[in-house]
């Protein structure tokens, strides 16, 4: 298990990889895709700021292993559901 701040810092890293890759495809097509790209960006700073305040909740010890466990499968889940939509945007 990663301590608490690594853990922050890869969920900041992936969402903002992901929010990067919504403005260039922005700019790349500003007319098509700059109300989806918008939706998709609103979308991962929520799962952002959801997984952050998982991460910094106060956890029993006997309980640690499955909430960690819990954190990195939605952070996965997430991150590959916004992945395909940020696809369709090319």
């Amino acid at each position: 298990m990663a301590n608490k701040r690594n853990l922050k810092k890869a969920v900041n890293e992936l969402i903002f990889d992901i929010i990067e890759e919504c403005f260039s495809a922005e700019i790349d097509n500003p007319e098509k895709n700059t109300k989806d790209a918008n939706s998709i960006i609103e979308e991962a700073v929520q799962l952002r700021n959801t997984l952050i305040s998982k991460i910094s909740s106060k956890v029993d010890q006997k309980e640690r292993k499955k909430h960690f466990a819990s954190i990195t499968d939605g952070l996965s889940e997430g991150v590959n559901a916004l992945l395909a939509k940020v696809d369709k945007l090319s």
